[in-house]
């Protein structure tokens, strides 16, 4: 049996080779878990301080590992308090979730055999756990997923992720989603355009994704959809990525390098009077017809978005209203051979206006 735990596109089997629940202090260490037909480790509800470290994943049906509090999803209306676009589902309170767990210095690979809506890492309903030192790739979608924004807190760190989202569209090797209590699903659609609201309800805690290293082609990169709020992002290598952030409040994105993203930095349908910022990062593209190769060792890579359209610096779609588009976005280092400057906009109800004369930048 598959459900929907909490507000993420995906759909878990709860259940795994190794299964935890109600437990503290315990870890599973030095292990090979070689093509077992479903999840490897999946930690369930009540669990404190269990360490997955030191393993290998191989050829997993579906994810790696998964820490997945109980369902808190309930049919009920709920009402923007803005505009008042209603959302036909709600959340209920719950208290058995992961905590403070640790998942470190374990390579993970060709995870998904027969499910694709699947990650290296995925967390759903949970808190304060660290992600660190794992080698992640060769994924069908995600290495990491958040599924939702409750509660936060965690610390993505020191992992080395690459040749991710292979089977599958708009995702990235690292990808969060909100659909919080404050999550209006008349922001999601353009129709209206109006402040967040009470985004730390949800997320209590900030999220951390600093000292990584993606390597990548053909995504959106470190994605930050629908709403995801509370998240700190800086000093992380991205050679083929970018960058997508869609509603949501409360993101720092500073000191990164993006090297020949195959998409570049985007912001789309933000709210009103929201606190993002870009700061102090360099973005480099080669607006060569959208393709970038490159050599690492005895391998060479080739970037290319879907389109094979020219990369952009920036791209903002269906921006606020009222107020500053992003609330902050400054001293930021952007280099393009080609010597132009292209950008993307498309704003509410209109067509997509590409701009790269430094006149249109301005």
């Amino acid at each position: 049996e598959y459900e929907v735990p909490s507000t993420g596109d995906w759909g878990i089997h709860r259940g795994g080779t190794v299964f935890i629940t109600g437990a503290e202090d315990c870890a599973i260490k030095e292990s090979y878990f070689d093509a077992v037909g479903g999840n490897a480790v999946f930690i369930s509800n009540h669990n404190r301080r269990i360490h997955v470290a030191g393993n290998k994943f191989r050829l997993t049906g579906d994810s790696a590992v998964c820490l997945c509090g109980e369902n808190n999803m309930v049919a009920r209306e709920w009402n923007c308090e803005f505009c008042g676009t209603t959302r036909p589902w709600d959340f209920r309170d719950v208290d058995q979730y992961p905590a403070e767990c640790l998942v470190t210095n374990n390579h993970m690979h060709h995870i998904g055999v027969y499910g694709k809506q699947t990650a290296g890492v995925f967390m759903s309903i949970t808190r304060h756990n660290t992600i660190s030192h794992n080698h992640i790739h060769d994924m069908p979608r995600a290495a990491i997923c958040i599924n939702d924004p409750f509660w936060g807190g965690h610390v993505i760190e020191h992992n080395d992720i690459h040749d991710t989202v292979q089977e599958s569209d708009d995702h990235g090797p690292f990808n969060a989603w909100g659909r919080g209590h404050y999550w209006c699903l008349g922001i999601n659609r353009v129709h209206q355009s109006h402040e967040a609201g009470d985004v730390k309800r949800d997320a209590r805690f900030t999220t951390v994704i600093r000292n990584n290293r993606f390597r990548d082609s053909n995504n959106y990169g470190i994605v930050m959809d629908d709403g995801a709020a509370r998240f700190h992002v800086y000093n992380n290598l991205c050679i083929g990525i970018g960058l997508q952030n869609r509603e949501g409040e409360y993101r720092i994105v500073e000191n990164n390098i993006f090297l020949n993203a195959s998409h570049g930095i985007g912001y789309d349908a933000g709210h009103q009077h929201n606190h993002d910022q870009f700061l102090r990062n360099i973005v480099v593209i080669n607006a060569d017809h959208g393709v970038w190769s490159g050599r690492e060792g005895n391998t060479d890579y080739r970037y290319a978005n879907a389109n094979h359209e020219e990369p952009y610096f920036y791209r903002i779609v269906y921006p606020p209203l009222k107020g500053k588009w992003i609330d902050e976005i400054d001293y930021n280092v952007l280099f393009n051979p080609q010597e132009d400057f292209p950008w993307r906009f498309v704003p509410r109800g209109g067509q997509e206006v590409p701009g790269d004369a430094w006149q249109d930048w301005q």
